[in-house]
């Protein structure tokens, strides 16, 4: 069976540090991010601290319900959930798992800024820490405890530039439609859209970055560009 890879275009891997204008959570929406514990080098993930690539990079969403955010992982999909969600309940450990977007725990994140770069990411009185035994896993402690973990904010310019669906098998880049070669990616460059709806529910799809107003729709067993109103955005989860 074939499948797709996605290659991401002119990502800034390196250092980047933030103006002061920059420095306000309403401007970091949409914007593919890092965080990362600078003691290691490490990015928070999915599933606890790993290899700052692609597959650590986040989104913040606005939530107007609550007027505060959800994380949500740029590309790696979760069967557990597409929001980041902060967890401290009896019977379960304290931590952060993937988990649904219409918990609380998942749509009150706030960001507070220490200085330009370093941030401390808060979910309803709980902060991000490092956790125990696992030196990769996470955890979360009171927001005024010391034991919380500043991390380091990376911007990358992903959305400036979008990315391929590349196949496997042959190289070739998917356009919405067919796969055509890579060489002319007029129409094959994607960006990644994430809505919710009245219930809370998450969903992520890949839009034309060519045409933010079509993205991929199922036409019955078919894939096909189209616009969100006249069919729905396949859910990338």
């Amino acid at each position: 069976m074939n499948t797709l890879r996605v290659v991401v275009l002119s990502v800034c891997f390196g250092l980047q540090s933030m103006t002061t204008d920059s420095a306000s959570t309403d401007k970091k929406v949409h914007t593919p991010f890092f965080l990362q514990d600078k003691h290691d080098k490490s990015c928070l993930g999915t599933k606890g601290f790993t290899f700052c690539n692609e597959n650590a990079l986040w989104l913040l969403i606005e939530r107007p319900e609550t007027k505060k955010y959800s994380l949500v992982p740029f590309l790696t999909p979760s069967q557990d959930g597409l929001c980041l969600e902060a967890v401290s309940k009896m019977f379960r450990s304290p931590g952060v798992v993937m988990g649904s977007c219409r918990s609380g725990g998942s749509k009150h994140w706030v960001y507070e800024f220490l200085n330009k770069n370093d941030i401390q990411l808060i979910s309803q009185g709980l902060s991000i820490a490092r956790g125990q035994p696992f030196h990769n896993s996470v955890s979360v402690v009171p927001t005024d405890s010391d034991a919380f973990l500043p991390l380091y904010y990376y911007p990358t310019n992903i959305h400036e530039a979008g990315f391929y669906l590349k196949a496997s098998s042959d190289g070739y880049c998917f356009d919405g439609t067919a796969f055509r070669s890579c060489d002319v990616p007029r129409e094959v460059l994607f960006g990644v859209g994430v809505s919710f709806s009245w219930r809370g529910t998450g969903r992520r799809s890949f839009f034309n970055y060519r045409d933010k107003e079509r993205c991929l729709t199922v036409r019955g067993d078919r894939v096909a560009m189209g616009k969100p109103h006249q069919y729905t955005c396949m859910n990338t989860i």
